[in-house]
């Protein structure tokens, strides 16, 4: 196997690992190169997740984590995956830090 048929496997492994956890606002997204055997092979690529927050804490909760779990499934992180992820993790903490005010406002 060639290193760009490699690449090529890898990318596109990595983008389908993200799209398969969480949901998507569009299809995957590659960048390709063309190969020294005139073929076109993926060298990188992104998707576009759905990272709008309901409303709803306990649904908030759930597609926040799905996020993460999504930004992190590939073993090998980029920099935007693991942006993600954190975002992700401190919008969950945010929206459990809002409910344990809002309980003391009503515990008064």
């Amino acid at each position: 196997m060639s290193k760009f048929e490699k690449l090529d496997e890898q990318t596109k492994a990595h983008e389908q690992l993200h799209a398969s956890k969480a949901a998507t606002t569009t299809p995957i997204n590659y960048t390709y190169q063309l190969g020294p055997d005139g073929k076109l092979y993926a060298t990188g690529g992104f998707v576009r997740m759905d990272t709008s927050i309901p409303e709803d804490e306990a649904s908030a909760n759930v597609k926040l984590q799905q996020l993460q779990d999504a930004a992190s499934a590939p073993s090998e992180l980029s920099g935007a995956d693991m942006q993600i992820a954190r975002t992700a993790n401190l919008n969950k903490l945010l929206i459990q830090s809002q409910s344990q005010e809002q309980g003391e406002n009503y515990d008064s």
